[in-house]
């Protein structure tokens, strides 16, 4: 019986790691080995929209605790998500001032209605992120 619980704690306990490659942008591909997906949330109903001079509604993402090195910038991919009307903005995808510690993306509605930070909270909307990059161990 012993040897059963064993092959079976042996095999819950495998991991099959994948592999990332990162593609440059000259068709090269990187699959080092330090390359790593780092994804995350502002929160929903709890992300910091501003809205700026212009009336755009904006946040920032912090993604320095990913630990992507300073010599080549990670790949960047955001959505919206929330309950009411988040479908009606544009420039969720197009990010600002992106460095690896973070970006921001401003929003404006594509029937020119001015969405608040209070109508964003409201509508718990939140920008859920991926990156992909080199990692640096450094603590």
């Amino acid at each position: 019986m012993l040897g059963y619980v064993l092959v079976l704690v042996m095999c819950m306990s495998y991991v099959v790691w994948g592999d990332i490659m990162i593609i440059e942008k000259d068709g090269s591909s990187n699959t080092d080995s330090h390359n790593r997906v780092c994804a995350g949330t502002t929160g929903r109903g709890t992300t910091d929209w501003r809205l700026s001079e212009d009336n755009l509604l904006y946040t920032t993402i912090r993604i320095g605790k990913c630990k992507f090195c300073y010599s080549k910038m990670p790949v960047l991919t955001t959505s919206i998500s929330g309950t009411h009307d988040h479908w009606e903005v544009t420039g969720s995808s197009a990010m600002w001032h992106a460095a690896m510690v973070g970006f921001r993306i401003y929003l404006k509605s594509i029937n020119g209605t001015v969405f608040t930070p209070e109508d964003a909270r409201k509508y718990k909307w939140e920008v859920e992120w991926i990156a992909v990059g080199t990692y640096c161990n450094k603590n």
